[in-house]
Parts: C-alpha cells; structure tokens; sequence
C-alpha cells in the first residue's frame, strides 16, 4: 500500500532512503529500507524517486492504494495492485511480440543482472546489497 512507503532523508539532508512496509507470506508486516547506491543507472532510490514525479506529473496520487498499480484497457491507471503474474505476462508478451522468447521470466533477468554486475566489476557484496 502507498501510505506504507515513506521517504526519509540522511543526516546531510540530501541523499533519499525510502523504508517499505510488506507482509512476506501472511506472516506480520515487515519493514526494509532501500539505501542510494552511487551508480544511478542501477540506485532503487534514484529509481524510485523517478517514480514518484512521473506520478506527480501525470497526476497519479499515491495517498491511498497501491504504490504501484495496473492499468485498465483505456490505459488509466487502475485500482489494482502490479503483481508478479502481471510483470510475468507483459514481459512474455513483449517478448513473444519481438520474437524473442524463449522461456524467461523476470527472475532469469535477475540472474543476468547478477552476472552482468559481477562482470563489471561490482564485488559479490554491491551484487548481494543491490538485488537482495
């Protein structure tokens, strides 16, 4: 839920850590932080910030509901909470429209970031602290 999202700054005022609330297999909610990385291209916060404008800009509130939601057929924003099994459809869906599927999943591209990291140097600890 949105209203479970806060951003919180450092004591310098100027790098942004967002702490999320989620309840992990009906157990009690648990809360976890995202931290800035340097490499922008590859920071959550940085990420997650560029969220929160486009939504500023096309006028999404996230004051209640989801904090991140499907869209409906007219392409407005839904209701509806952007689950797993929608990113699984979309993603088989793009590739097979591109002619590239051959059997991926979002967690095969989380396995690729991991190698894709590690052969850019980043140690097995950013790999570990960057995708969990």
């Amino acid at each position: 839920m949105a209203s479970q999202v806060f951003k919180l700054k450092d004591p310098e005022g100027y790098l942004l850590r967002f702490t999320f609330t989620k309840t992990l297999h009906k157990g009690p909610p648990r809360s976890f932080g995202l931290n800035p990385f340097r490499e922008l291209e590859v920071c959550p916060v940085n990420w997650i910030s560029y969220y929160l404008s486009a939504c500023d800009l096309l006028n999404v509130r996230l004051t209640r509901g989801f904090f991140f939601r499907t869209s409906d057929r007219n392409k407005d924003v839904g209701s509806r909470p952007f689950v797993g099994s929608v990113v699984n459809n979309r993603l088989r869906g793009y590739l097979v429209e591109a002619k590239l599927f051959h059997g991926e999943t979002p967690h095969s591209f989380r396995v690729g970031l991991s190698n894709t990291l590690r052969l850019l140097g980043c140690s097995q600890q950013e790999v570990a602290r960057y995708i969990g």
